[in-house]
């Protein structure tokens, strides 16, 4: 992965932000539930009751209006029933399922609630309450009732999973995945179950064992076309652009139709620095879902990257239109007017996408600070940026890199560029040949030649391929006791 061409790094940072927060089932939780509780309480309609009861003639008014979708009306009658044979839990029952047509999760909750007390060994009256709980966004109340029932049946896959949902919605992603494994150990062929948890594991940082579920998936039902997405997201995520690019082309032949799958392909050949074929991806998402800020974002970044400066702008101008708080097409733009040497407006647009919290825009703002040769602000922006995301190796990186190797006295800083190259490698593992390269320029910097050599060649044997010209063409400075010194292609700067 590229570590220091920050133009490659602001693009692809956000670029894909649209996508990855794809819906998952977690998120279709919601949609089935409602749809499960509705055709309950439809099919409780077609049931009848003891013309005898006092309250039989008021539900069976409640029965033929909820047949003829009146739903208000159906609550009043199931009322009436109620205040006529309160202690009659068929009312209460039918009168939640009437609250569940109308969407009123809460009153249905309240209603089963009732049932439960008149029937409190019955578990499909607290199930039902925690479906409307959930439905009804009071995860607290849905998670106990799903306790409640896993006490009485661990063995319950579908309670585990809805369980693990209830969590998810309380912000306890990690919570979630002891309950999937649960499910995943009682039916190991679930592919619903397998992607909660792959998207959980994704979610809490666990690249590798979110794509190990990604990989059952595509074995288990490869004919999806979004698990083959879900995959490609995974491969990109951890710096695998071309395996990504394979697995959205096994999506798009699946489903052509879809939309997120060539924007997501046109995201992977922006890595690869394939601009043109990226450009045509996004323009084929476009086609299939006119109208949406983040493909003409995309599509911006890649034409700003092709040299097409002209369209870039409009392109970015157009994300504005669809959506003018949206901070990736901002921070775009700002580069782009950057570049045509707008720095009064481009540092404008940087501080509004700041603004809008857009923090990869601080990346812009460091390039304009840069370029104007204000390296304090500029590297001032950069920590900014570690410091809202300390686990970033690509910023800790860029300073490490910055500091040691260019040209401008007052811009190096031995010092603070050991502590960021020490803290990279930590953070990799001493594994990434980007950072090892970084570390070692690093240590000439210092004077640390030894070190520096050990470093690079480090570096170059990680390569499984033949390792870039640039990196090998470094070791011999270092064997010969010479730092060295860079001018960033993306640092153009107007000091002369």
């Amino acid at each position: 992965m590229q570590l220091r061409d920050i133009r490659q790094w602001i693009a692809i940072g956000k670029a894909s932000v649209p996508v990855l927060i794809a819906i998952g089932t977690i998120l279709l939780t919601l949609l089935m539930l409602v749809i499960a509780l509705v055709r309950w309480a439809l099919a409780r309609a077609r049931r009848t009751i003891d013309a005898s009861d006092p309250g039989a003639a008021a539900n069976q008014r409640g029965h033929q209006a909820m047949e003829r979708k009146d739903f208000r009306a159906a609550v009043e009658a199931y009322g009436e029933a109620i205040s006529q044979s309160p202690k009659v839990v068929d009312y209460y029952l039918d009168r939640a399922g009437a609250w569940t047509a109308l969407e009123d999760y809460e009153q249905a909750a309240q209603d089963m609630s009732e049932a439960i007390l008149l029937e409190p060994d019955e578990p499909k009256h607290k199930l039902r309450r925690a479906n409307c709980w959930f439905a009804a966004k009071r995860f607290k109340q849905a998670l106990a009732d799903y306790d409640d029932l896993l006490d009485r049946e661990p063995n319950s896959a579908d309670l585990l999973n809805r369980r693990a949902n209830a969590k998810w919605q309380l912000g306890d992603h990690a919570g979630t995945i002891p309950d999937y494994d649960a499910a995943l150990e009682l039916e190991p062929r679930n592919a619903r179950f397998l992607f909660n948890r792959m998207y959980a594991k994704r979610e809490t940082g666990d690249l590798a064992g979110a794509l190990t579920d990604a990989n059952g998936l595509v074995k288990l039902a490869p004919s999806v076309a979004d698990h083959w997405i879900q995959r490609g997201l995974l491969q990109n995520m951890i710096g695998r652009p071309a395996q990504a690019v394979s697995d959205f082309d096994q999506a798009i032949e699946l489903d052509p139709r879809d939309a997120s799958a060539w924007n997501n392909r046109g995201i992977s050949k922006f890595t690869l620095q394939r601009y043109p074929e990226a450009i045509c991806d996004y323009d084929q998402a476009m086609v299939l879902t006119p109208g949406e800020a983040h493909l003409h974002s995309n599509r911006g970044y890649a034409r700003r990257e092709s040299g097409d400066l002209d369209g870039a702008l409009a392109d970015f101008n157009r994300a504005l239109q669809l959506q003018p708080d949206y901070g990736h097409a901002l921070s775009g733009l700002a580069h782009t007017q950057l570049l045509l040497g707008q720095f009064d407006v481009a540092r404008r647009n940087a501080d509004r996408a700041l603004v809008l919290g857009y923090s990869m825009a601080l990346q812009n703002r460091s390039t304009i600070h840069f370029t104007l040769g204000d390296f304090d602000a500029g590297f001032a922006d950069l920590r900014q940026h570690h410091q809202l995301h300390p686990q970033d190796i690509r910023t800790i990186n860029l300073i490490a890199w910055l500091r040691a190797t260019l040209p401008a006295p007052e811009a190096r800083n031995s010092a603070e560029a050991l502590q960021f190259a020490k803290l990279a490698g930590e953070l990799s593992h001493w594994r990434d040949p980007g950072v090892l390269d970084t570390v070692a320029a690093v240590c000439a910097d210092a004077g640390r030649f030894d070190q520096a050599i050990a470093y690079q060649q480090q570096a170059l044997q990680l390569f499984q391929d033949t390792p870039p010209k640039e990196y090998v063409d470094r070791l011999p400075l270092y064997q010969a006791g010479q730092v060295y010194r860079e001018q960033p292609a993306w640092l153009r700067t107007n000091m002369q």
